[in-house]
């Protein structure tokens, strides 16, 4: 979904932002342990008569690294618990912009994907900031 310089941002984000990641992972962390209870419920087994391994900070860490550089639009729900709201509109002759409380990106995008990651990475910014 994004091109190939979005593919180093969770090695950009860990260096500049580590408490938001940090928050981030976290976040992901718990998404994933309750997307195994789901499924374990919905197979109607119990978890000791099958073997699933137990999900780790490390499976989290490269589930979070596979979400930034595949979809990073469902980070909204992440941003939105934190309080940064997103909103990503089409200014005609101008682009694309995105803006949150405290943030406006004064250039419009070509694209809305080009918005949203910058508005990503300034969301980042304000929540490192916030912790």
């Amino acid at each position: 979904m994004f091109t190939q310089n979005n593919v180093l941002i969770y090695k950009e984000l860990k260096e500049q932002y580590p408490k938001a990641l940090y928050r981030l992972v976290e976040w992901v962390h718990s998404s994933l342990m309750g997307f195994q209870k789901v499924m374990l419920s919905q197979l109607e087994v119990e978890k000791e008569t099958i073997s699933i391994p137990e999900v780790t900070k490390e499976h989290a860490e490269k589930a979070t690294e596979a979400l930034l550089t595949s979809y990073p639009r469902s980070l909204f729900d992440f941003f939105d618990l934190n309080k940064i709201f997103l909103t990503t509109d089409y200014i005609f002759e101008e682009g694309f912009v995105i803006a949150f409380a405290g943030y406006k990106t004064i250039e419009g995008h070509l694209t809305r994907i080009e918005a949203e990651m910058t508005g990503i990475k300034a969301a980042f910014a304000t929540l490192e900031t916030q912790l």
